[in-house]
């Protein structure tokens, strides 16, 4: 049996998951419950797909493979500016104390994003590599959308 485990999806970034995930960012505020040190591994869900369709087609290749699959792993911060620059938008990143942000959106968005700094998705690119997989850079994700959506 193989199997993926995807980090964090690039994509939560943008609406419509943005406007659950991170609804402040319409404001230019990346707010979250994790520390600015914690760090989360991130993945584009095309190179996901493309990881699941690679496995499909060669299941040989992939028989128990067992792949932590991230094309970047980033904190807070440095996810803000990578924002910021592909944007042309001041993002800054805000940190909430898990009963602040408990009180602001519930128990379980911030058991999930503290949940980041405990434990957090493994960031493993190179098992991608191993399996010839190519992974993109959350810097080469965020240069290739439209920010032009105030929503967005």
């Amino acid at each position: 049996m193989d199997y993926f485990k995807p980090a964090f999806y690039m994509d939560n970034f943008l609406p419509p998951m943005q406007g659950f995930m991170f609804p402040e960012l319409s404001q230019d505020k990346l707010v979250t419950a994790a520390s600015p040190q914690a760090v989360m591994a991130l993945i584009n869900s095309d190179d996901f797909g493309a990881s699941v369709a690679a496995a499909v087609g060669e299941p040989g290749k992939f028989h128990e493979a067992e792949i932590d699959l991230a094309g970047d792993a980033l904190t807070h911060p440095e996810i803000a500016d990578i924002l910021s620059n592909a944007s042309g938008r001041e993002i800054t990143a805000a940190f909430l104390s898990w009963e602040e942000q408990e009180q602001r959106r519930g128990a379980p968005m911030a058991d999930s994003q503290v949940w980041n700094n405990l434990v957090g998705y493994p960031a493993c690119p190179h098992h991608a590599d191993r399996y010839g997989l190519t992974t993109t850079t959350f810097e080469q994700w965020a240069a290739q959308q439209d920010w032009t959506d105030p929503a967005a």
